[in-house]
């Protein structure tokens, strides 16, 4: 993040700066993952949990942002719903998860959110 925007401080900061810079909606992750858009504003997503930190889980995220996109979503949208959900599924999965995990927790949490099971 620091070499492609070649900002530093917290990771608010840098998450708010970035999209001034580049004109594009910006999502910096971590186990508090920060999303933010040209016009500053951003929103912090807490749910993470620590075996979402495997190689593979960040192209996951990707691939249900961008699923979320291609229905329609803005970007800032998108980022936030995508998070959200990856979040979920890495804490529905638990400990010994590897990223190809992931795909199989979305539909149960979707259902969840649908109200079609409880959670």
């Amino acid at each position: 993040f620091k070499r492609l925007f070649g900002v530093a401080g917290s990771g608010i900061a840098r998450a708010r700066r970035a999209p001034r810079d580049s004109g594009a909606t910006i999502l910096l992750k971590g186990s508090d993952t920060v999303i933010a858009k040209p016009d500053g504003s951003v929103a912090i997503n807490s749910n993470a949990t620590p075996w979402l930190a495997t190689g593979g889980s960040g192209d996951t995220l990707s691939g249900l942002i961008a699923g979320l996109l291609g229905q329609g979503m803005t970007a800032f949208d998108a980022a936030c719903a995508g998070t959200w959900i990856h979040a979920e599924c890495g804490r529905a999965f638990g400990p010994g998860l590897i990223a190809d995990d992931l795909a199989n927790e979305v539909p149960g949490i979707l259902k969840f959110l649908l109200g079609m099971r409880e959670g």
